[in-house]
């Protein structure tokens, strides 16, 4: 969308291509919907620009967003791009004002997932009614992945109220991994630091004994409270009690493998605690020792070729940022790097007796 044209005389041609454009070429309307939101961004009124109104331009997008067609999407955008505009004031409250009666009497998912789009969009500029948290709680609980991540999206960007985390971190354990990672990035957004030691919580959550014995725990919600965790250590410096909470968790994390039926998971949740020591090295002066030294175990070791590279990932950026801390660090940076550890044979053969030494 850079390298559309940007000037008000744009406005109307954008518009003229929308209306020419045939019905079997969706590529090209798609192009015209974007070009037509990127043309919005004019501080000049749409009236002084051209002849349609803004009330037609909002008429001809939402016949567009109620479509099962590929530039839904752009049709979605466009509006949120619309509603914006000072001059567009009487739509937005319109639209706003019969938002949830719209939602609930939409007559398919690919409507209301326009409305969320759009709902997501302008929450990052305006100040959305309350009533607006009521679509976001119905989405929550669809069958649709895209409309819970939506969903995730759209609260995050809400003020934050009781209600809002509560949705929030009902997302943290949800099934789908974008649905978990839009809702840590929407409590990083809104939520305090405070609420911090909330979160080391979930990860005692129906353990048989915590931190020791996790057969029972959920493997989702412990990938969703690192993602959590890691979002507001890239944004906030963790006080010291929660890296002491850290240095018992973490290592558990980086090691996290329980049984379900003839097989075992916890490839994600590894994944997402060598993120989170990443984000320690970047946030803290000193990354704890017990955790330095699992990342090594983790690069040299894990099953996962995506997960023995994260962990070097990680150990580079404590290394780099660090490099008094860890002994013999750039040593064991350079034998672990990304292209070693990616082969097993070598990473658990040459790499971990190269570290050995």
């Amino acid at each position: 969308m850079n390298y559309f044209p940007l000037t008000p005389n744009d406005l109307p041609k954008a518009l003229e291509l929308l209306h020419n454009t045939p019905a079997d070429q969706w590529k090209q309307r798609t192009i015209a919907l974007y070009w037509i939101a990127h043309t919005l961004l004019t501080p000049f009124s749409i009236r002084t620009i051209t002849n349609t109104t803004p009330q037609q331009i909002y008429d001809q997008a939402i016949s567009f967003a109620q479509k099962n067609t590929p530039e839904q999407e752009a049709a979605a955008y466009m509006i949120a791009r619309l509603l914006y505009r000072p001059d567009t004031e009487d739509q937005y409250q319109v639209f706003i004002k019969n938002i949830v009666a719209t939602y609930k009497t939409a007559d398919t998912a690919n409507f209301q997932t326009s409305i969320l789009i759009i709902l997501a969009h302008l929450a990052r500029s305006k100040s959305l009614p309350d009533h607006v948290l009521e679509i976001a709680e119905s989405a929550f609980i669809s069958n649709n992945v895209h409309m819970r991540k939506l969903a995730m999206k759209l609260t995050g960007r809400i003020s934050a109220t009781s209600d809002t985390l509560q949705l929030l971190f009902e997302g943290l354990r949800d099934v789908a991994t974008v649905v978990r990672w839009s809702a840590a990035k929407g409590i990083s957004r809104t939520a305090p630091p405070e609420i911090v030691p909330f979160i080391l919580e979930l990860f005692k959550e129906n353990a048989v004994e915590p931190y020791t014995d996790l057969r029972s725990c959920s493997d989702a919600l412990w990938q969703g409270a690192l993602l959590c965790l890691s979002e507001i250590c890239r944004k906030n410096k963790p006080d010291e009690a929660v890296i002491e909470e850290l240095e018992r968790v973490l290592p558990l994390a980086l090691t996290f493998d329980i049984p379900k039926g003839a097989i075992t998971v916890g490839g994600h949740v590894r994944d997402a605690a060598c993120y989170l020591a990443w984000t320690l090295a970047r946030s803290t002066k000193r990354v704890p020792l017990p955790i330095v030294h699992a990342c090594i175990t983790t690069a040299c070791f894990d099953r996962e070729i995506n997960v023995r590279r994260a962990a070097s990932a990680a150990l580079q950026e404590i290394v780099g940022r660090q490099p008094d801390h860890v002994r013999h660090g750039i040593d064991i940076m350079t034998a672990a790097d990304f292209v070693s550890v990616g082969r097993k044979s070598e990473a658990f053969g040459s790499v971990a007796l190269e570290i050995g030494r």
